[in-house]
């Protein structure tokens, strides 16, 4: 159930994303840049282009970890899980 609830969030936010690049450039990229974020979670082919465009540009990947330390802190706050445990490689744990 949580991997088609990611799914459908990040194609979700994908799409409404790329159509919104063309109403608001700004808005549009940042769900778009969500949508590949959860894509990432469940999509080889998403975390594969993930990995090579962290290489070719590090300074956005630095940025990117930044923010999903923070993401993972508010997580850890919400959810009531200690922030010391290791980041899971997606929902699913460890596959």
């Amino acid at each position: 159930m949580q991997r088609a609830l990611v799914l459908v969030l990040g194609w979700g936010f994908g799409i409404f994303g790329a159509l919104d690049l063309f109403d608001d450039l700004l808005q549009g990229v940042l769900l778009l840049a969500l949508g590949l974020y959860l894509l990432s979670f469940e999509q080889p082919w998403v975390r594969d282009r993930r990995a090579d465009l962290e290489k070719r540009f590090p300074s956005a990947a630095r940025a990117l970890a930044t923010g999903e330390g923070k993401l993972r802190e508010l997580h850890a706050k919400v959810s009531g899980t200690p922030t010391s445990e290791p980041p899971r490689d997606g929902p699913g744990g460890g596959r």
